[in-house]
């Protein structure tokens, strides 16, 4: 999971991750390193944070709300694929996305992107060698080891076996939103505004 905020002049802060090593999860301690590096694999090897907790939805959404404690959110979002895969429910099929709102919690799914586009997007946001961008518009916090690791390493080689390849899809989801801060409101706007 991946926290962004975004402010007035249209810079995207990355200020949370979840799991992210070096924190603390009750009941779990410091899940370690999502991805690690391997000489044989591009993307690297998956980290001992990748391991299923053996949690269902419930516990996992109180671990967002124990983390979002205090803060405004404006809008969550999940994997259009994975949270919109039918699952069987007593006598009905219910969606993920439909059982956490159900629960409280409400996710739209992410934006669909062809990955080059996306990645395109990103070294755009990074990007401030233009006279009309005198600074990035993506910023990461050192809260994040997970999406800086990929990052430095993902090259989409090992497509969706590759270790990296969570952290840099929800950074993808952002850019191609294109999200802007609108007097405390989201708005979503055409990826063309980039």
């Amino acid at each position: 999971m991946l926290w962004v905020l975004v402010d007035e002049y249209g810079r995207h802060w990355c200020y949370r991750e979840w799991p992210a090593s070096g924190s603390y999860i009750p009941g779990v301690g410091d899940p370690g390193e999502w991805a690690e590096a391997d000489g044989r694999k591009l993307d690297g090897r998956a980290g001992p944070a990748q391991t299923s907790y053996g949690w269902g939805i419930i516990k996992y959404l109180e671990e967002i709300r124990r983390l979002e404690e205090g803060e405004e959110i404006f809008e969550r979002w999940m994997d259009s694929r994975f949270g919109n895969s039918p699952t069987q429910v007593a006598d009905s099929a219910t969606t993920l996305l439909e059982e956490c709102a159900s629960l409280g919690m409400a996710f739209s799914p992410a934006p669909a992107d062809p990955v080059e586009e996306g990645v395109s997007l990103i070294n755009s946001m990074l990007d401030s060698g233009y006279e009309s961008q005198k600074e990035p518009r993506l910023y990461i916090s050192r809260a994040c080891p997970a999406l800086i690791f990929g990052l430095k390493v993902w090259t989409g080689k090992d497509e969706k076996k590759g270790a990296c390849k969570d952290p840099i899809d929800c950074l993808r989801w952002v850019a191609v939103a294109g999200l802007m801060d609108s007097a405390g409101e989201l708005t979503l706007v055409g990826p063309g505004s980039y």
